[in-house]
């Protein structure tokens, strides 16, 4: 039947099976770019800022519910993922492309295409790779929320330029379909196995090729809209900043895009030091304390200091266990409560007994408040004070009640910082593993996997919702010994902690609408109740229109323009909205050309298969018409397509000529003024170290509509 399909039998070799080529008998994607059938001439000469439109995207995934079952060993079965694998994949895929452009999406491109040039060296002379084709390597955007924050800025679709609003999952959307024929496919022979599979996989390609007419035609109209309110929100960004600023900032992020070697505009870099780094220094002050004045006993004062946050911390802890032991506790965790609580006491008081050494005045506070205890005991009956409520009497408690040495303070103030630091830092972690469990739980089955993964869910969120109460602590410190000491340069970085601000990174920024809707097909008819799935895709599109909490930003500056450009959240929310709106100029760009070949594709394909009937000359007369109208019939599917294609898009090249020019309007007023200086904003484009950069976020079309498509449109 592929033979067929492919007219295999209208060619005039005598052995024309033996002859079949690889790859052949494959349906070809028309909305790829196809050298020598759906692209224009002198595709490969066009300048720099075009020559995305021809790239070729690639996608790599492997599907491990497919496999075999009953395979006894590893050189039988050797596992999918190994490198050699998906590199064999890779390049023999790439045979014979006269491409030059290609972007690249794997689950852990990150780590996969270290030393990929060099394991190249193993596979035929053919399969090697010229220096002139270039490869972007980006990770898909559904798994790239559980990597790291690095890989987050350096592999993410978002912020690749020359992209669109391509998410690199189309492998993951094949799977779910394919996912049905698991349970038969997995005892079948290796015969059956594959020709099951290949049939399942051409109708759906089929599918996917005769559903391209309403696909791309609902992207584009998705995409016009959003394009417009980018760009309007771009413009409202770059308003409320100096134009020396924009400038600064655009220069590095041309720079960066231009090789990816220069600093990456949408990457923090500033550092604050963690508690741990706090320790090391204040040791390294009592290690210098050859004078022992700030000892007491064998203790110095900046260890006792340290020691005392790590109670508050274990004061925390217990407090958060009982609470999620709620109010009735089995006989093992009565025991184990109060042998914690016993503990605590006991360090509580040898520290305390230190604490007394280096504060005396704390005597007095801790008296007042056993007195104030007694006297509300009197008159009602109150439970006794329990280890996590006793009050440590820290410097930044103490503030101005009684008399503490300032050097105390001081210390307290550092290792506060550095609490907060690290607390930031233990959310972030959290946060990034609470994604990736999401994405495991997509792919488990069963209750008893899926009740395991819910465990380990809700010990990530008690994580860290830990971390978050931590840092409201270190913070409310600050706050009070910041007055004391007239510091106010951690308040930059450091910001209050509300509950929404506590949140992963907007998956959906840049508008995945099929995640958006929960990831996949919903049922019409549902309860008012939403289930765990619902609540997930509301909470995840929720998140997105708040957009990313500060909790992912290093520091904030105001004031003088040139703090303003080394000020690192304002310039990388800059960047961001700069590339969302730019992502959608770009997919409004790529979108058009498919559309365009497409048409050139379907024409071509008919052409093909009219030639196709004058081919086999030597067969009898029946059979030459049985060919000839096999031929015809073929024809006519591509002519029908096309016809239908054409008739849907009739309307896009009139849509996407309004729109860019209401886009081409959206420029900075001239006379609006930025805290009181004149913003003279520059229309002309900008050359940056040779790069030149088009008028901000302003796609291909907007400047100059093609025409390209409008000349396939009434083609016949």
């Amino acid at each position: 039947m592929l033979l067929k399909r492919a007219g295999c039998a209208h060619d005039p070799c005598e052995d024309r099976i033996a002859a079949t080529k690889a790859g052949e008998l494959a349906l070809l994607c028309p909305a790829c770019p196809q050298p020598g059938i759906n692209l224009p001439v002198n595709w490969d000469k066009v300048p720099f800022e075009k020559a995305f439109l021809y790239a070729l995207f690639l996608a790599i995934n492997a599907n491990f519910r497919l496999k075999r079952k009953d395979v006894s060993s590893e050189e039988a079965d050797p596992g999918l993922k190994k490198y050699l694998n998906m590199d064999y994949l890779f390049f023999m895929g790439l045979l014979g492309t006269l491409l030059l452009r290609f972007v690249v999406s794997y689950d852990i491109a990150c780590q996969w295409y270290k030393n990929l040039w060099g394991r190249m060296a193993i596979f035929p002379a053919e399969a090697q790779q010229s220096g002139e084709k270039k490869f972007v390597f980006l990770v898909p955007k559904f798994h790239l929320p559980a990597h790291t924050e690095e890989c987050n800025v350096n592999f993410s679709f978002n912020l690749t330029p020359s992209v669109g609003l391509t998410d690199g999952e189309a492998p993951e959307r094949r799977w779910a379909d394919a996912n049905r024929l698991a349970n038969s496919t997995s005892i079948s022979g290796p015969g059956a196995r594959r020709d099951t599979l290949d049939t399942h996989f051409q109708y759906s390609n089929w599918k996917k090729i005769t559903k391209l007419g309403t696909v791309l035609l609902d992207k584009i109209q998705k995409c016009v809209p959003t394009m417009l309110e980018t760009r309007a929100a771009w413009v409202d960004v770059e308003a409320s900043f100096e134009p020396s600023v924009i400038e600064a900032w655009t220069a590095m992020a041309i720079a960066w895009e231009a090789d990816g070697k220069h600093p990456n505009p949408y990457a923090s870099t500033v550092q604050h030091e963690g508690i741990a780094e706090v320790r090391r220094r204040l040791a390294a002050i009592a290690a210098a304390d050859v004078g022992h004045e700030g000892v007491r006993g064998d203790m110095h004062e900046t260890e006792m200091l340290s020691m005392g946050l790590q109670l508050e911390q274990q004061q925390r802890d217990l407090a958060t266990h009982m609470k999620h032991i709620g109010a009735h506790e089995t006989v093992h965790q009565e025991t184990k409560r109060l042998e914690r609580e016993t503990k605590l006491w006991r360090k509580i008081d040898s520290w305390s007994a230190i604490q007394q050494l280096f504060i005396p005045e704390v005597t007095v506070l801790r008296d007042r408040e056993d007195a104030e205890r007694k006297r509300v005991g009197v008159t009602q009956p109150v439970p006794g004070l329990k280890a996590q409520d006793m009050s440590l009497w820290l410097p930044s408690a103490i503030g101005t009640r009684a008399q503490c040495p300032l050097r105390l303070q001081e210390y307290e103030f550092q290792l506060r910082q550095g609490q907060a630091v690290w607390a930031l830092k233990v959310m972030r972690d959290g946060l990034i593993l609470h994604a990736h469990e999401y994405i495991y739980r997509d792919g488990v089955h069963g209750t008893k996997a899926k009740l395991r993964s819910g465990s380990r869910t809700d010990a990530i969120q008690l994580r860290i919702d830990c971390a978050a109460e931590e840092y409201r602590a270190a913070r409310a410190a600050l706050v009070k010994l910041g007055a004391i000491l007239r510091q106010t340069e951690w308040q930059q970085h450091l910001w209050p902690l509300l509950a929404e601000d506590v949140r992963g990174r907007p998956r959906t920024t840049f508008g995945d609408p099929e995640r958006q809707r929960g990831g996949g097909k919903k049922k019409k008819a549902q309860s008012s109740a939403m289930g765990p799935e619902d609540a997930r895709a509301a909470e995840i599109q929720a998140e997105a229109k708040k957009g990313m909490s500060w909790i992912w930003y290093s520091e904030g500056r105001t004031g003088k323009p040139e703090e303003v450009v080394k000020s690192e959240p304002l310039r990388i929310e800059w960047a961001r909205t700069r590339a969302k709106a730019i992502r959608y100029a770009e997919e409004i760009d790529l979108v058009e050309e498919e559309m365009r070949r497409v048409l050139h594709f379907l024409r071509w394909r008919r052409d093909r298969w009219h030639a196709r009937a004058e081919l086999r000359v030597q067969v009898d007369r029946a059979s030459q018409e049985g060919q000839g109208a096999y031929t015809r019939k073929q024809a006519g599917y591509m002519q029908g397509l096309r016809e239908r294609f054409k008739q849907l898009w009739r309307y896009v090249p009139q849509e996407l000529r309004m729109a860019c020019e209401e886009y081409a309007t959206m420029t900075p007023d001239k006379d609006e003024t930025v805290d009181g200086v004149q913003e003279q904003q520059e229309g002309q484009d900008k050359t940056v170290d040779g790069v030149q950069d088009q008028q901000p976020g302003m796609s291909t079309s907007a400047t100059h509509p093609q025409t390209q498509l409008e000349e396939e449109l009434v083609h016949e």
